[in-house]
């Protein structure tokens, strides 16, 4: 039902184009996104040790987000 409406739609978007523009559309671009997308925040604590905070301490937090994020069967975006 989703998609007849999208077809719908566009449908109605491509012939308002021509009408607007007094022309025929040769071609169009559609991008469509799916799937039922979801977040998650993860709590990371990671221990400098005192020393400033630098590129192996911001790799330990990526490494235990990556783990985390594991565990909740998920894939980083960023």
């Amino acid at each position: 039902a989703n998609m007849d409406a999208a077809e719908t739609a566009m449908g109605l978007a491509v012939q308002t184009a021509e009408q607007m523009s007094g022309g025929t559309l040769r071609s169009v671009y559609v991008s469509l996104g799916g799937g039922q997308p979801s977040s998650a925040t993860v709590e990371v604590k990671v221990s400098t040790g005192g020393a400033p905070i630098g590129a192996p301490a911001l790799r330990r937090v990526a490494q235990h987000c990556r783990a985390a994020l594991a565990e909740l069967e998920g894939t980083p975006l960023h």
